[in-house]
């Protein structure tokens, strides 16, 4: 599916959201909303948002943390600030990337963090392998001057993997 088809639906991540007790606003995407716990509150004491099945319900709330955690973590990287007066999104990635080598190696390494979380929800080995692959696809072009920047600007490939990731688990889901 294009990447831009796939930030565009309005359910993106709507799970997600839902099962730690957010409020979920059908008219931002997801990816809009920031995924944060009240201080002190564990996942798992959450109250359940809905009584019908969603696509984390069998999910353990240790791997439901990780899963949020790539999710925001993508967010905070890649669609954290809007460029005023456009719909241009724009994260960390892009202003830490802005250091020469030193910006990139760093968002890189968080990248290379998030696909572990991945491995350790028990992802299989292919979509690890995708996500690392937009990861040093990230931090090769990124390392250009200028170029890379504007680069990182419009590929967002931690965004790229938390929505790999999500389409896995509703896909994982929706076969049981």
């Amino acid at each position: 599916m294009p990447y831009n088809s796939v930030l565009s639906q309005p359910g993106l991540l709507k799970d997600f959201h839902i099962r730690a007790g957010h409020a979920v606003n059908p008219a931002k995407p997801p990816l809009h909303t920031p995924v944060i716990l009240p201080k002190g509150q564990k996942l798992s004491s959450l109250p359940e948002a809905d009584a019908d099945v969603d696509a984390t319900q069998t999910l353990n709330s240790v791997d439901l943390d990780r899963l949020l955690t790539i999710q925001k973590w993508a967010r905070l990287l890649d669609a954290r600030f809007t460029i005023p007066g456009t719909s241009i999104r724009y994260g960390w990635d892009s202003i830490i990337g802005l250091v020469p080598w030193a910006g990139d190696l760093l968002t890189g390494l968080v990248g290379a963090w998030l696909v572990y979380l991945a491995y350790r929800v028990g992802l299989p080995r292919w979509l690890l392998l995708q996500m690392s692959a937009n990861i040093v696809l990230d931090f090769a072009a990124g390392s250009i001057p200028v170029v890379g920047d504007l680069f990182d600007l419009a590929f967002k490939a931690h965004i790229r993997n938390a929505i790999l990731v999500e389409n896995y688990v509703k896909t994982q889901q929706a076969e049981l």
